[in-house]
C-alpha cells in the first residue's frame, strides 16, 4: 500500500517540478500581494511602500544638502522605504536635509522629478525624516513642487479612479479655486482640465468651469485618504471611504498632459500645496464600489487613517 501511494504522487510531484520552470509560471507568495498585486489598470503610482510584487526600481531619488549628491533609496524586504539607507546617505545631524529630486513611478515610469533645488520637496530636515504617525511622507511646504512635463497615458473623466493619502498643514483660502491643489493633470498650463484635487475640497474642474464640495472638511491632524472614481454620468468623490460629492457630466478626455504634485499653475499663476504627501494612485479605469472598498481598506491597513 505504501508503495501504490507512492507511485500515485510521484506524477504530481513530477507536474509540480515542470511548471515551476516554465517562463510564465508566477508562484503565489503569501508574503508579497501588494495593492497594485489586487488591483491591476493603474496608470501612475507614487508612494514610500512598495506597491507591486514586481517593481524592482526605487521609491524616490534623494539630494543631500551637505554636497548635492543625489543617490537613489529603495525599499526594505519587507515593502517599506529604506529609511536606514536614507539616513545613511543625507546625515542625521542638525545640518542635514534631504530632497526629492524624483519620486518614481511604480508602474509605467511615469516618473516625477524636478531639477530646480529650491523646488525640491523635503524628505529629511534637520537629520529627521519627514513622518506623520510612523509613516514616513513627502513634505511639501508651500514653495515646492514635482513635475512631469508629458503624461502620455491616455485618462478620461467617464473612466478613471484616483486615490491620495494626504496631511494638510493648513487648509487652503475657501476663496481660491485651485489653492492648495495637491495634483494636476492639466491640458495646457493655463487650462487645468482635469480635477485639480486638494485636501480640504474636491475640485473637478473642465477649463474654467469648477465645481466643488466643501463638506466635511478634513481633519488637520490626521492623515486623510481623497478617492474619486469618474465613469459615465457619475462622477463620485470619498473622503476616508465615506462619500461626500456626487455629480454627472463627465466627458473630456486627456492625453500628453503637464503633470504636477504639490502645486497647481492655474492661469498663470502658481498654487502650492502645504502638508505632506504619503501616496498617489491614478487608474485608467473606474473603480466599482467593491474594488474601491477594497483599495481604501489596504491603503488604510497600512496608514491607520479612519
Amino acid at each position: 500500500m505504501r508503495l501504490l501511494i507512492v507511485l500515485i504522487l510521484l506524477p504530481f510531484i513530477t507536474h509540480g517540478q515542470i511548471v515551476r520552470t516554465h517562463p510564465y509560471y508566477r508562484p503565489t507568495a503569501v508574503s508579497c500581494s501588494y495593492l497594485l498585486d489586487q488591483y491591476s489598470g493603474a496608470a501612475a503610482a507614487y508612494s514610500l511602500r512598495k506597491l507591486d510584487c514586481d517593481y524592482a526600481g526605487s521609491a524616490i531619488r534623494v539630494r543631500r544638502s551637505s554636497d548635492n549628491t543625489e543617490s537613489d533609496i529603495g525599499f526594505t524586504s519587507g515593502g517599506d522605504l529604506d529609511t536606514s539607507a536614507l539616513k545613511t546617505f543625507v546625515g542625521t545631524s542638525s545640518s542635514d536635509t534631504g530632497y526629492v529630486a524624483k519620486w518614481y513611478s511604480q508602474i509605467n515610469s511615469y516618473d516625477v522629478d524636478q531639477s530646480t533645488a529650491g523646488y525640491q520637496p523635503y524628505i529629511i530636515r534637520g537629520g529627521v525624516i519627514e513622518r506623520q504617525n510612523n509613516n514616513v511622507c513627502v513634505f511639501f511646504n508651500g514653495t515646492k513642487r514635482l513635475t512631469r512635463a508629458s503624461f502620455l497615458h491616455s485618462l478620461s473623466l467617464t473612466s478613471a479612479t484616483l486615490f491620495q493619502v494626504t496631511k494638510n498643514v493648513a487648509d487652503p483660502p475657501a476663496s481660491d479655486p485651485v489653492a492648495g491643489g495637491v495634483i494636476m493633470v492639466g491640458a495646457s498650463d493655463n487650462t487645468p482640465s482635469h480635477f485639480p484635487y486638494t485636501d480640504a475640497t474636491i475640485y473637478e474642474s473642465f477649463g474654467t468651469t469648477v465645481r466643488k464640495a466643501y463638506n466635511p472638511a478634513p481633519s488637520l491632524t490626521n492623515k486623510n485618504l481623497y478617492c474619486v472614481t469618474s465613469a459615465s454620468g457619475d462622477f463620485n468623490a470619498y473622503l476616508n471611504n465615506s462619500n461626500i460629492y456626487t455629480t454627472s457630466s463627465n466627458s473630456v478626455a486627456f492625453q500628453n498632459l503637464t503633470f504636477y504634485i504639490g502645486a497647481v499653475f492655474y492661469f498663470s499663476s502658481w498654487w502650492y500645496y502645504n502638508g505632506r504627501v504619503f501616496e498617489i494612485l491614478i487608474f485608467d479605469s473606474a473603480f466599482n464600489s467593491s474594488n474601491r472598498n477594497g483599495a481604501s481598506n489596504n491603503i488604510n491597513t497600512y496608514y491607520s487613517i479612519y
